[in-house]
């Protein structure tokens, strides 16, 4: 069983990126870094070379879809088996690898992944720890996201023309829809960072806000639009407005730039409406 890791760059922070490589480069059997235009990616390959990683490196931003489905692409093209794929502030545990290879076998699973810990807050509340019960979900994020090759083949792969933003989420809808499981393993694999996130109570619920910028909530919100018509048994256009609507609500109390995040909204679900499958 052959692994390929990789990590996506954008003007990444050079030691916690060495800190990422440092962590995965012993578990994998290759370490692909695919750079999406960083001002810094001479010493990027620097670093790639030093660690005897492969590199692929993008001349402009290619977007987080672009980079992935790059990615897989050469895994296939290279007989690599499974995937692990990695944001460049993401630390993996020292057993992660060999915790998912003690799943690879059950049946219907195409991807796993596992409990991860925020460096600022916990990302879903509660962090479950080693040695809880697995189970099966229905969407996971890309950071720390291992998927078999065979099961990537029965899909259409990742599309690069939602650039950045909920890619992680068609992907993991297209693996469920052709008829494969996405297992959480019951270990804690992965030190991960989702920008400058807080937590809030809004109308009495514990959400977190993450402060991202107006082109980011552009690209969340008509995404999540065109998610919902791509994959309609999944998410419903009325269940997406109604996120969209609530969302963009939290933004304009609660952050700053708010008519550059509002306008951002409008027409990220005017061109997500606008989009064609």
């Amino acid at each position: 069983m052959k692994v390929l890791g990789g990590i996506i760059t954008y003007n990444p922070d050079l030691s916690r990126l060495v800190e990422n490589i440092k962590s995965i480069i012993g578990q994998v059997d290759c370490l692909l870094l695919i750079d999406n235009g960083s001002s810094n990616f001479k010493v990027i390959r620097e670093e790639a070379e030093k660690y005897s990683c492969q590199i692929i490196v993008y001349k402009k931003n290619q977007g987080m879809a672009m980079a992935l489905k790059k990615l897989m692409e050469y895994a296939f093209t290279n007989g690599f088996d499974w995937v692990l794929s990695l944001d460049q502030d993401s630390i993996v545990m020292p057993d992660l690898i060999s915790e998912y290879k003690n799943h690879v076998t059950e049946q219907s699973v195409g991807a796993m992944t596992c409990s991860i810990k925020d460096r600022n807050f916990d990302l879903t509340k509660v962090s479950k720890q080693n040695g809880e019960k697995k189970e099966y979900v229905k969407t996971c994020i890309t950071s720390g996201f291992f998927i078999s090759v065979q099961a990537y083949q029965a899909t259409s792969g990742y599309e690069d023309k939602m650039f950045i933003d909920l890619v992680d989420f068609d992907i993991c809808y297209s693996i469920r829809e052709a008829g494969f499981r996405i297992l959480k393993i019951p270990y804690v694999g992965l030190l991960h960072e989702i920008g400058i996130g807080e937590n809030i109570k809004f109308l009495g619920r514990d959400i977190v806000i993450f402060h991202h910028s107006s082109i980011r909530r552009y690209y969340m919100t008509r995404n999540l639009i065109y998610l919902s018509k791509k994959h309609p048994r999944e998410l419903s256009l009325a269940k997406a407005l109604a996120k969209v609507l609530y969302r963009t609500i939290v933004v304009f109390i609660y952050e700053d730039d708010k008519k550059g995040k509002l306008m951002a909204s409008i027409r990220g679900t005017k061109d997500g409406i606008n989009m064609k499958v």
